[in-house]
């Protein structure tokens, strides 16, 4: 007797520490090893941040998967197999990045839109850490970036009231992986416009452009 109830609590103990846990009549999900991330560094493609999904570990020397944008995005909104979206949800509809309440669309055209939102949200991320477009391009030569440093020869940096603000979203300094929640709540205060006067004003000046 003590023996069969010794397998069924080994057994039960398993099951339990297999699956994340659930309150009664809640949707299961399965449990994640690995979490969407975003650093505001140059990649490889010149894209001025850096993409992938990290291992959920303790250890000091963090895995991190590097990813393109495309693929990035499709892992995000569940279009392509992901170690750190293995129910294939549509995580900028869950976090509500935007706000598709509004939008009588089908799904098809949903996914598209979605894909051409986030894509433009990455392409403004290198004004929380600049204020002038770095890399040579004639398209962008005199668009103006958030951050705004003390010294006005310095326009790869945030003031220090500016590096605070990004610190409220799990980094300690600009160069860290914005991870998992915190990153999503990041992507969906930064299209908003409050948040960005916010962001500038933070520096002690206002940003009059558009």
């Amino acid at each position: 007797m003590k023996h069969r109830l010794l397998i069924l609590f080994i057994f039960i103990s398993h099951f339990l520490n297999a699956q994340e846990y659930n309150t009664f009549g809640e949707e299961e999900y399965t449990k994640k090893e690995y979490v969407f991330v975003m650093r505001l560094m140059p990649d490889l493609s010149s894209n001025l941040y850096q993409l992938g999904i990290m291992k959920i570990d303790n250890d000091e020397k963090a895995e991190v998967i590097y990813l393109s944008a495309d693929s990035w995005i499709r892992q995000l909104i569940g279009i392509e197999s992901s170690k750190a979206n293995p129910d294939a949800e549509n995580f900028v509809i869950k976090h509500k990045i935007f706000d598709f309440s509004n939008q009588s669309v089908n799904n098809e055209e949903i996914e598209h839109y979605t894909i051409e939102k986030v894509k433009q949200l990455l392409d403004n991320l290198w004004r929380l850490k600049y204020s002038e477009y770095p890399w040579y391009n004639l398209e962008k030569k005199d668009e103006k970036g958030w951050a705004l440093n003390p010294d006005p020869e310095i326009t790869w940096m945030p003031s220090e009231s500016q590096t605070n603000i990004l610190r409220g979203y799990g980094v300690t300094e600009i160069n860290e992986f914005f991870k998992d929640d915190d990153l999503f709540r990041l992507l969906r205060d930064i299209h908003d416009t409050e948040w960005q006067n916010r962001y500038i004003q933070s520096a002690g000046v206002y940003n009059t452009q558009p």
